[in-house]
């Protein structure tokens, strides 16, 4: 039986009028242990590609972090890894942003479709990529 089912069997014994006292403390103990036991599972609903992505998101972030840094001995960062640092950014790591799921109590809007979770890139205008496998 799951959890939450039987947590749901267990809050009807507390409202039940007809269930005795003892009952009501056994089902009153029991919820607060299932409780307690979700509250300290670690969540892993995310399935491998979502968190694929993550962790490519991650890595192009660091490469843009690193990319824009200044070396040590040098009064600016490289303007050839600046301006590269500064086109990923631009057309990978922000529109993948906009399609990202808002986490609860965020400030964002929710995407909806085929693009949440995913790695975007946006071509710019008059750019043509070309893949060979």
């Amino acid at each position: 039986m799951g959890h939450m089912r039987k947590a749901q069997e267990l809050r009807e014994t507390l409202q039940d009028p007809a269930a005795s006292a003892s009952d009501k403390e056994f089902a009153r103990r029991e919820l607060r242990q299932i409780i307690h036991f979700l509250a300290t599972q670690k969540k892993t609903s995310q399935d491998p590609n979502t968190r694929a992505v993550k962790r490519v998101h991650k890595s192009i972030q660091r490469l843009c972090d690193h990319l824009a840094r200044q070396e040590p001995g040098q009064t600016a960062p490289h303007p050839v890894a600046r301006e590269f640092a500064g086109y990923i950014a631009e057309h990978i790591l922000v529109p993948s942003r906009r399609y990202t799921v808002a986490r609860r109590g965020a400030n964002v809007r929710v995407a909806r479709g085929e693009l949440a979770r995913h790695l975007v890139f946006e071509c710019p205008p008059g750019h043509r990529w070309a893949v060979r496998v």
